[in-house]
């Protein structure tokens, strides 16, 4: 056994290294992203046309406000905060709705600038790649924040009648998350993600609490004109070059130290650590990790920005399998997020043809005078061959998505039961 480990690294070492070269070339041939000027190169954008000064401007503001800050905001807008019911389960008082709502007019009109990003159709918030995995992105806490309180403030307009003022902060929000959702990391498309579902959730609420006419129309036409699905192929390049680049940088971002015994380390991570100091190592790994970005680029192309496509690929048995190994952990390691966040994006698609359903649902209703029988216009689930599900409650009607577990919870929201795992719109 001990003769098998060091023959079997060293072998790994070997075969690794002297394709090192043509595995690069052959990388950068087919457009892998693999070095930060590749990334610099697909975000960057004309200056007139980028929003990220604009959020930048509008969030140090926010940073540095003595009087309302982002937390303090949230926290007390909390009574109207209808996306998260769990943290008021009891009605607010007449006292609380007046303090969230004075709070809301000050936080929209603090809000206001980020208006002019409408104008702007990219963004580049000119991030240093070269720090890889050690990057922060402030901006994602702020802008996610903001679009709460839009999504807040905009069923207050239809509340109020002001359907075209809600329709705007939809846009607004929507744009938002579009823009974050160009920085090419995954944590940024999940981002983007996130925001299209706070916005869902608002013109969801907006339709069932208040029953605004010209409403829905004006959320179809919305729908048309901005929501796209994520193409998938721009997030995972950000982590196709980290993969490739941590494995150059792993001794350099470990923080053991053979001389600090204070600290306490398992087994494996002292074994992976001390390994990478061999001379060839990080080669190795290096060119695994390429080939592993070669073989997830051709998926992502092969499956055209399509995000449920771009799924059955990604979590489709590798084009590229090592027999695993040392120089293959990292990849390991990766493999199951990019899955993962694979369904997000999924998601993200059912969230938009489940609100689709619902206004066909609600224009049936209109012309009919009751809930329909059915769903109006078949829609296909993502997460399955078939269509959406559609139920009366008692109360009002659903219609859902099974969602990325398969498994079909009967329209059960996750706050009523939280192994329901369905994207569910109620009417």
């Amino acid at each position: 056994m001990l003769v098998a480990v060091p023959t079997y690294l060293l072998r790994d070492v070997i075969q690794a290294n002297w394709i090192h070269n043509s595995v690069y070339e052959t990388a950068k041939r087919e457009g892998a992203i693999v070095t930060a000027a590749d990334l610099r190169a697909m975000t960057a954008v004309k200056e007139p046309e980028n929003a990220a000064p604009i959020i930048l401007e509008e969030m140090e503001k926010w940073q540095k406000s003595k009087e309302l800050s982002l937390h303090k905001a949230l926290d007390l807008l909390k009574p109207l905060d209808f996306t998260k019911p769990a943290i008021a389960p009891n009605p607010p008082t007449e006292a609380e709705l007046a303090q969230a709502r004075q709070v809301l007019a000050k936080a929209t009109q603090d809000l206001k600038p980020l208006e002019a990003v409408l104008s702007k159709p990219h963004c580049d918030f000119k991030h240093e790649w070269e720090k890889g995995p050690a990057l922060i992105f402030p901006e994602h806490e702020f802008v996610r924040g903001a679009v709460r309180i839009m999504a807040i403030q905009a069923a207050e307009h239809v509340r109020q009648g002001k359907d075209d003022h809600a329709i705007r902060l939809y846009r607004l929000g929507l744009h938002l998350g579009r823009l974050i959702g160009e920085t090419p990391v995954l944590i940024s498309a999940l981002l983007q993600v996130k925001c299209n579902a706070i916005i869902r959730e608002s013109i969801a609420h907006s339709l069932t609490a208040y029953k605004a006419a010209s409403l829905p129309i004006q959320v179809r036409t919305l729908l048309e004109e901005t929501v796209s699905p994520i193409d998938p192929r721009r997030p995972m390049a950000g982590e196709l070059y980290f993969n490739w680049d941590m494995a150059q940088r792993v001794v350099e971002l470990s923080d053991y130290n053979s001389d600090d015994t204070s600290r306490e380390y398992d087994g494996t991570s002292r074994f992976i650590h001390r390994v990478t100091m061999i001379p060839g190592v990080q080669r190795s790994w290096r060119t695994r990790s390429l080939q592993w970005c070669i073989a997830t680029n051709r998926k992502f192309k092969l499956s055209h920005g399509d995000p449920v496509r771009a799924s059955a690929l990604v979590t489709s048995h590798p084009d590229y399998d090592d027999e695993g190994g040392l120089s293959n952990y990292l990849n390991g390691i990766l493999q199951p997020i990019f899955g993962q966040s694979q369904q997000a994006f999924v998601r993200d698609v059912a969230g938009h043809e489940t609100l689709l359903a619902a206004l066909d649902v609600l224009d049936a209703r209109q012309k009919l005078g009751r809930w329909p029988d059915a769903l109006p216009v078949s829609r296909r689930d993502p997460f399955g061959a078939r269509s959406l599900r559609y139920r009366s409650d008692g109360k009002g009607v659903r219609i859902w998505s099974i969602g990325p577990d398969f498994k079909d919870s009967n329209g059960v929201t996750k706050s009523e039961d939280l192994d329901s795992d369905d994207v569910v719109i109620r009417l």
